[in-house]
C-alpha cells in the first residue's frame, strides 16, 4: 500500500521510470527487434536507445544487416543494453564457424533456427522435417561444445499434420534435449489453434524460449503463415495462464514481440505492451 501511494504522488515521468524499472527486473525479458526492423535500418543506435528509455535491457536480433559483431556489441553497450538470442537461417547455421565467432562477440547465447529447410516452405513434408531435425541435432551438438545453445522457432507451419503426426511433434521426437533447446511463438501457436498453455505442459523442459505475442479474436486459424496480430493483453491468450505455464516448463527468456503489421505507430504498441506486463 505504501508503494501504490508513492507511485500515485510521483510525476508522471517518475512514475514511468519507475515502471521501467520493474520491467528491468524481470530476469530473461526483453524485446524481439523484428518488432522495429525498419526502424533499425534508419536508425540503429537510436532506435535501441528509444527502447531502452522504455525500459527494455536486453533484445533478441533477426538479423543484423552488414553490421560487424564488433558494431553490434558497441552498439549495445552504448544503450545499455544485451543480446543473448538471436534467430539465423539454416544457411547461416551451416557456416556455424562463423555464425558462432560472431555470436561471442556480441555475447549471444542462444542461435535461433527461425525457419525450417523445406521443398514446400508451407507444407513441410515428414522427410524434411527428419532433414530438420538431424540438422539441429548436427550443429547443436557443434554448438553445446563451444559453449552456445542452438533452438529451434516455431511458426504455424509446424502444426500441420502430416504422415500421422504434426511437424513440431517430429522435431520434439527427433531432436536431442541436451543439443536443441525451442522457442515457443505464442502468436504463431495461437493463429493455427493451438492453446500454447497445453504446449507447454505437453514438453515441460524443451521450452527454454518464448515469444509474447498475441492474435485477434475472430481470426481464421491457419497452417499457412497467416496472422491477424493484436497487441500483447488485447487479442485471444490470457497472460496469466500463459507466463504461469511458460515460468512451470522452464521457459528462461521471455521477449515480446509486434508484427510490423500490426500499427504503422510501433512503438506505441511497444510502449502500450510494456506497460501491460508491468501491471501484470
Amino acid at each position: 500500500m505504501a508503494a501504490s501511494a508513492a507511485v500515485a504522488v510521483l510525476p508522471a515521468h517518475a512514475a514511468d521510470k519507475l515502471a521501467a524499472d520493474k520491467l528491468d527486473a524481470k530476469p530473461g525479458f526483453g524485446i524481439q527487434l523484428y518488432s522495429v526492423a525498419k526502424d533499425l535500418q534508419r536508425d540503429f543506435a537510436g532506435t535501441l536507445s528509444r527502447l531502452r528509455a522504455m525500459g527494455y535491457t536486453e533484445v533478441e536480433f533477426a538479423g543484423f544487416g552488414n553490421r560487424t559483431a564488433k558494431d553490434v556489441r558497441a552498439a549495445l553497450d552504448a544503450a545499455g543494453m544485451t543480446c543473448r538470442s538471436a534467430h539465423y537461417s539454416v544457411p547461416e547455421l551451416q557456416d556455424l564457424d562463423h555464425t558462432m565467432t560472431f555470436a561471442k562477440e556480441v555475447g549471444i547465447q542462444y542461435m535461433i533456427c527461425a525457419f525450417p529447410r523445406a521443398v514446400q516452405a508451407n507444407c513441410p513434408t515428414p522427410g524434411e522435417w527428419k532433414w530438420n531435425a538431424d540438422f539441429l541435432n548436427t550443429v547443436g551438438t557443434q554448438a553445446k561444445k563451444a559453449g552456445l545453445t542452438v533452438g529451434y522457432h516455431n511458426h504455424n507451419i509446424e502444426f500441420l499434420k502430416t504422415g500421422g503426426r504434426t511437424g513440431l511433434e517430429d522435431l520434439m521426437q527427433r531432436t536431442d534435449p541436451a543439443a536443441v533447446t525451442f522457442e515457443l511463438d505464442c502468436g504463431w501457436a495461437a493463429a493455427a489453434g493451438v492453446d500454447p498453455v497445453g504446449l507447454l505442459a505437453a514438453y515441460p523442459g524443451r521450452f527454454r524460449l518464448l515469444h509474447v505475442k498475441d492474435i485477434r479474436r475472430g481470426m481464421k486459424l491457419n497452417t499457412t503463415l497467416q496472422m491477424d496480430p493484436a497487441e500483447v493483453g488485447k487479442g485471444t491468450l490470457d497472460w496469466m495462464k500463459v507466463l504461469s505455464a511458460a515460468a512451470a516448463a522452464g521457459v528462461q527468456q521471455y521477449y515480446v514481440e509486434l508484427e510490423p503489421a500490426l500499427t504503422p505507430a510501433v512503438f506505441d504498441a511497444v510502449r502500450d505492451t510494456r506497460d501491460y506486463l508491468v501491471k501484470l
